[in-house]
């Protein structure tokens, strides 16, 4: 008969199972996970050899003595080598490995092994039947049998064998009862479950016994009866036992993967840090890292330069590069299976995650602190959005300021502020009861009496002090003070002019050069930058009565020579003379030697406002001696004169050695013969005001006396609101012990007990003097050094109560000053309260970043110490729960 013709289908389902065996054929069989390699004994080349010898006699038996050494392995022996096995290439052993019968002898060999077991204990049915549960391991350690022979009632490759080729340790056959049973099952099974091969399969017709063994073995009890096996006798779950090499492999993946993001999280750090972006506009796909005359961005490009030197990275970078150019080969859109780390969402995800545990980081020390203070201020970024800036500042160890958010302003009103600072701290766990002071600017909305801010927060917390930030009070009173004339307007408003007529052109600039150097430059007087304008006018004319060091000769040089040079059109030639006359005037030296003498005082008092660290007791003693010099010296018109007429005469001496013939003028214009408006007398007046006709004292009157009146009513004005505080925090400096004695007034320490009431119950007004006199009489013994006790001979004191409490008045002090952190000028850090150094940074970093991510690099930027504190593991263990391909990616 003709055999059946294949149809297209069968071939090519006979095609398809030809390449998944040659495929399989590469892989491991399963048999390989059940077995050990130490401890599983195969029989080797000298085994068989002692088998055959054994054969040729006739014996035809291999004893059970034999059978253990050759082919079996007890549980108690796997027990001690599973503790010393951890080999990612040893599997580690559960059941008894069938012998595999591939020769006649091997074959002969198995069949007697089976007989010879069958022979010796069947007949006691202990081995075919549910052991007692001391009995199995003693029943495992004779089973399985799995006999290859052509005698028996099935074809034993495709019963005990899968059509994968791996055995089925599981199965074994008893010769006297022509019974397969499951060995699991049958230690393991419950008796009331119905479990063919628990009672035995004997009917071996081939049409449903492979369908039986197939469908039991994909079974629950068949699975459930196996973990039990495996947890009895090796007290781990079965994934653990199956898959050891798996497990060990995903842990090598992991821990690589741990290490590539070691690299990354560092490198976002540094980038942070350095307050830099991140992303290039373009090439930033991984197909198009190999190529390096591309720009791939900050961020990559500094993996690519640590990829040159480190092997880990270097792989990664060039896996991840070949896998995405194969699939852009083949136009594949999305990820798919591709996992780089350093794409924009994983990377953003990072930088979040950074955040969040700076910011969790800061609000425990916060918490730990007990008390703190606010300070905000707000400023517009270069999209024209208004951002505010929050800063807490505590005290640990150490007087301590944080940025804690940066909020997009919706609303400026004082309620509007209020909500946003007071939603910002809830979000962070942040109790604004324990705040006791706050500072901001001058803004009506921040200090209005009835819908500022300072107002609503006094409604939420009555205890809270408001302090106006005193380096920004300082700088308001600077600008109102320069702008208080025409004269002074005038002045600094010629000295910008200067400073950007120089700057507008290279030619100009290289006459500058020439006369004066590369190194030396004219300063613009701005509002925002403190020190400008002080710096503007020593840069060119020198100190208060020592002009040596002033740029005002090589300035008039400069401009006489454009101003008499061809090369220059004639409108920079027309105001390099305007500019000229207007510098040799009197009034306008005057005007300079006026300011030189106020910037005298004020600069110091400014830089020391603004340092870290800030005594507040001294600097309202500066504050106040300040005011005092000016009081004294406000009516010293002549000094005013005298060192103008000193500095003019120094000009012109040096103007000569130069070969310059300008002239200065050496007094005020003689306006005698100019026609004078004289003022209508109003209904009611006797007379009418009497002109000054002497234009020096005119100037003395209208310019000086109103410029140093100005300033001294501004800062008495704006520094003497919390005298009484200051006074009472004055009583803690060691320097004024000497003056406390038993007549203090009865009112010191009243204004410190309302703020610190609060949070100590005990420091009443009566309680922090009697500290404070304890406190006084100790102190000659306690101020000594250690060295200095010894030599001295004095007895150490342990009452620590009136310390402690002064050691707390102390930190309100602290807390409740509203400095700066660090200077600008003399740091690499940013001044986190400062609209100044906040406005560099977000203009610095904002470009088209969202919210969350520009307040993420403002804390980067600026809280460089607390970003360094950031632990790499806890960013990678939350970076691993944020999805559950991370987890899986990142976690063993």
């Amino acid at each position: 008969m003709d055999k059946k013709r294949k149809g297209g289908a069968q071939k090519q389902r006979e095609k398809k199972n030809k390449l998944l065996i040659s495929e399989a054929s590469k892989c491991k069989n399963l048999d390989s996970y059940f077995t050990s390699s130490k401890n599983i004994n195969i029989i080797s080349n000298n085994s068989l050899a002692s088998a055959n010898s054994h054969l040729n006699q006739n014996t035809g038996i291999i004893s059970n003595e034999n059978f253990k050494n050759v082919s079996s392995i007890t549980v108690d022996q796997y027990s001690k080598d599973q503790a010393s096995t951890s080999s990612s290439d040893t599997n580690l052993d559960t059941i008894v490995k069938p012998i595999k019968c591939n020769t006649e002898n091997e074959v002969y060999i198995s069949n007697n092994i089976s007989k010879n077991i069958e022979k010796t204990y069947d007949n006691s049915s202990i081995f075919f039947c549910t052991p007692l549960p001391n009995e199995r391991n003693q029943f495992f350690e004779y089973h399985p049998i799995q006999p290859f022979q052509d005698m028996l009632p099935f074809n034993p490759r495709l019963v005990f064998q899968r059509k994968d080729g791996s055995n089925r340790q599981w199965l074994t056959f008893s010769h006297e009862k022509k019974t397969l049973f499951c060995t699991c099952c049958l230690a393991y099974g419950d008796a009331n479950e119905k479990n063919c091969l628990v009672t035995g399969v004997s009917e071996f017709n081939p049409k449903h016994l492979y369908s039986t063994l197939e469908r039991h073995e994909n079974s629950q009890q068949h699975r459930n009866n196996t973990e039990a096996y495996f947890l009895n006798f090796n007290k781990a779950d079965i994934k653990n036992l199956i898959f050891v090499k798996q497990t060990s492999l995903k842990q090598l993946e992991v821990q690589k993967n741990r290490e590539i993001l070691e690299r990354i999280i560092e490198t976002i750090k540094t980038i942070g840090k350095r307050g830099l972006s991140f992303r290039g506009k373009r090439h930033e796909a991984a197909y198009s890292l190999t190529d390096e005359t591309l720009d791939h961005g900050t961020f990559l490009e500094i993996l690519i330069l640590l990829g040159k030197f480190d092997p880990i990275l270097k792989n990664h970078l060039d896996h991840v590069a070949l896998k995405s150019k194969k699939a852009h080969q083949k136009k594949k859109t999305g990820r798919g299976s591709l996992v780089t780390f350093f794409s924009k969402t994983t990377i953003n995800s990072i930088i979040q995650i950074i955040c969040q545990i700076m910011r969790q980081n800061i609000v425990n020390e916060i918490k730990s602190a007990g008390m703190f203070s606010i300070q905000i201020d707000t400023t517009q970024d270069v999209k024209v959005e208004d951002q505010c800036s929050i800063i807490i500042r505590y005290l640990t160890d150490s007087v301590k300021e944080r940025l804690i958010a940066v909020t997009n302003v919706k609303s400026s009103t004082g309620e509007s502020m209020f909500q946003l600072v007071k939603e910002t701290l809830e979000i962070n766990g942040v109790d604004l009861k324990y705040c006791i002071g706050s500072s901001t600017d001058g803004a009506s909305n921040m200090q209005g009496r009835y819908k500022g801010f300072s107002k609503y927060l006094s409604d939420e917390n009555p205890s809270q002090l408001h302090v106006w930030c005193y380096a920004h009070c300082l700088n308001l009173v600077m600008i109102d003070v320069t702008e208080i004339t025409i004269e002074s307007v005038k002045f600094f408003s010629l000295l910008n002019e200067c400073a950007n007529f120089l700057r507008e052109s290279y030619k100009r600039m290289d006459v500058w050069k020439e006369l004066c150097g590369n190194n030396k430059r004219l300063a613009k007087a701005g509002d925002t930058r403190w020190w400008s304008k002080e710096s503007s006018i020593t840069t060119i004319f020198g100190h208060f009565g020592m002009p040596e060091s002033a740029l005002y000769v090589v300035l008039i040089s400069v401009m006489s020579k454009i101003a008499n040079s061809d090369k220059f059109n004639r409108e920079t030639r027309y105001k390099a003379i305007t500019l000229k006359d207007s510098f040799l005037k009197y009034s306008f030296v005057m005007t300079s030697q006026l300011y030189l003498r106020i910037f005298e005082r004020i600069s110091p008092l400014s830089k020391y406002l603004q340092t870290s660290g800030m005594d507040l007791v001294q600097a309202y003693r500066m504050v106040s001696s300040t005011i005092t010099y000016l009081q004294e010296i406000s009516r010293d018109f002549q000094r005013v004169k005298e060192a103008t007429d000193s500095f003019i005469v120094w000009a012109e001496k040096e103007l000569e050695e130069v070969d310059c013939d300008e002239i200065l003028e050496s007094q005020f214009p003689d306006e005698s013969s100019v026609r004078r408006k004289i003022k209508k007398k109003m209904p009611g007046e006797v007379s009418r005001d009497q002109l000054i006709i002497n234009p020096l004292e005119k100037f003395k009157i209208t310019v000086h006396n109103i410029v140093l009146d100005t300033i001294i009513n501004k800062l008495n004005e704006r520094f003497t609101k919390h005298g009484s505080l200051y006074s009472d925090l004055s009583l803690l400096d060691p320097t004024n012990f000497k003056d406390i004695n038993d007549t203090m007034s009865k009112k010191a320490f009243t204004r410190l007990s309302d703020l610190i009431i609060f949070f100590d119950k005990t420091a009443t007004p009566e309680n922090l003097r009697h500290e404070l006199f304890d406190f006084k009489e100790k102190w000659p013994s306690i101020k000594y050094t250690v060295p200095e006790s010894y030599d001295k001979n004095v007895d150490d004191y342990s009452d620590e109560s009136s310390y402690e409490s002064d050691s707390e008045s102390i930190k309100n002090q602290l807390i409740l000053q509203g400095t700066h952190e660090e200077k600008c000028t003399n740091s690499n850090q940013f001044c986190k309260n400062c609209p100044v150094c906040c406005y560099i940074v977000i203009s610095k970093i904002r470009n088209s970043l969202s919210q969350d991510h520009l307040q993420a690099f403002m804390l980067m930027a600026i809280e460089k110490k607390t970003l360094i504190e950031v632990g790499n593991e806890e960013v990678k263990d939350k970076l691993a729960k944020s999805s559950p391909l991370m987890s899986k990616l990142l976690l063993h």
